[in-house]
């Protein structure tokens, strides 16, 4: 028999005026192969989840969050071909804009930096894919942003 591994995660049971959460012991994400399994040391629920929380946004999933700070615990099979810098213990953070298109009006506006995070294409990460999770998140390689040591969070 195999041991399905866990980990501690808040999961959001009601949406609403007044949310409701509980921490809960689920399943370890396992990453696939272009994926990599951060140990968080930090992460957070921000403004965007809240608003999920409140049911005033789209859809949600049950766990919330896309921000943290953490160490490289496993990586997918293709990652070290795809950036050989990419090591396990490394300490990265994990950006939460995903696939702008770089070219619609949004992504090319020089007058507001960060403009991109309005782009329609882009994945924003707390909609459309599940990452950070009390103690472990799973992130595409490609959007993991490394941090030297002596960074204070």
């Amino acid at each position: 028999m195999t041991e399905v591994l866990t980990h501690k995660a808040a999961i959001l049971l009601e949406t609403g005026r007044e949310p409701k959460f509980a921490v809960k012991q689920v399943p370890r994400p396992v990453p696939g192969p272009n994926d990599v399994l951060i140990r968080l040391n930090v992460a957070s629920i921000c403004g965007s989840d809240y608003g999920l929380a409140l049911g005033g946004h789209l859809p949600t999933r049950d766990v919330l969050g896309h921000e943290g700070i953490g160490r490289i615990a496993a990586l997918g099979a293709h990652v070290p071909s795809l950036d050989p810098s990419v090591a396990v213990g490394q300490r990265v953070g994990i950006a939460w804009n995903r696939d702008v298109c770089g070219t619609c009006a949004f992504c090319t506006d020089p007058v507001h930096p960060g403009a991109e995070t309005r782009c329609r294409p882009a994945k924003l990460e707390d909609i459309a894919r599940l990452i950070v999770e009390v103690g472990q998140g799973k992130v595409e390689g490609k959007y993991i942003i490394p941090l030297n040591d002596e960074a204070k969070v």
